[in-house]
């Protein structure tokens, strides 16, 4: 009789511990899907931030350029290839009232 009881009780116990575990499991499954899915987001982040930085210089680089091509000595150059001078009179103003 007393072989009875102390089975009855590991059996109780043991069944407690496997709940435990189940739960336990389930819980370090879940914990570990989040910590892949915000490891996933941190490196699509960093490289989405490499990115900017290209970008950036990128468009600091045309527009040096485009400013470069914009100057008035780079105009003044393009334009004697064409027989083109700059005016030695000032431009006059010519205002309508309407």
């Amino acid at each position: 009789m007393n072989l009875r009881n102390i089975r009855s009780i590991i059996n109780k116990e043991f069944l407690d511990i496997r709940s435990f575990i189940i739960v336990f499991s389930l819980y370090s499954m879940i914990s570990i899907g989040f910590a892949y899915h915000i490891e996933k987001l941190d490196r699509q982040l960093n490289n989405l931030s490499q990115e900017v930085k290209v970008l950036k210089v990128n468009y600091v680089n045309c527009k040096t350029s485009l400013m470069s091509l914009n100057k008035y000595s780079t105009l003044l150059e393009k334009g004697e290839f064409f027989d083109l001078y700059p005016s030695n009179v000032p431009v006059k103003i010519i205002e309508f009232e309407i």
